[in-house]
């Protein structure tokens, strides 16, 4: 049984890292179709695919009466997003980040 949790496992990382390639390669192919820039594409269409999840949960939330469901999904994924960037600057330049907090910005 453990066995078969670890390789399902597995399985779901390379299948998470290969869609996410192909998602990306996607959205630089229609950028190049529409004569867009890259980061526009980044900032519209592959930036609301990464959110299509918490639409949707949130919009089964309000749909099924359970409004408390939505509202935690939206503050959830803030205080994660906010947390992960966070994180990702004390890790890329904690100098900075030490200084920042010290400081009281």
């Amino acid at each position: 049984m453990v066995v078969f949790s670890i390789l399902a496992f597995g399985a779901d990382i390379l299948l998470f890292f290969e869609g996410a390639d192909i998602f990306v390669k996607g959205g630089e192919r229609l950028a190049m179709r529409f004569g867009l820039s890259t980061t526009t594409i980044g900032l519209t269409v592959i930036a609301f695919g990464i959110s299509l999840p918490e639409l949707f949960v949130s919009t089964e939330g309000v749909l099924l009466g359970d409004f408390d469901i939505a509202f935690d999904n939206i503050v959830g994924s803030n205080i994660a997003n906010i947390g992960l960037i966070l994180g990702l600057c004390a890790v890329v330049q904690p100098d900075v980040f030490r200084s920042l907090l010290t400081r009281g910005i």
